[in-house]
């Protein structure tokens, strides 16, 4: 029994991924499943998975970013960067 096949995602982290969590993203025309991730290089990423694209990074001014939540209720992600914030 063979596992999963890897897939490369483009723009990954420059540095060491912190956190990685799945988001359901569902409106009236589409439904998307995007990986958010966080890295020591202070960006916060986002690849749609079903089309293996990125969709945006947002580079954070505190530093290397440590966690990250995104309640299932909500399409918002929260981070905790290396600074406190």
């Amino acid at each position: 029994m063979s596992g999963p096949e890897p897939i490369a995602l483009p723009n990954p982290p420059n540095d060491g991924i912190t956190s990685l969590q799945y988001i359901d993203k569902t409106n009236s025309s589409s439904s998307q499943q995007l990986l958010a991730s966080t890295s020591w290089d202070g960006a916060l990423r986002l690849h749609d998975t079903s089309t293996k694209t990125h969709v945006t990074t947002h580079v954070m001014e505190c530093g290397p970013l440590l966690s990250m939540t995104s309640p299932s209720s909500s399409s918002k992600v929260f981070t905790g960067g290396i600074d406190g914030s």
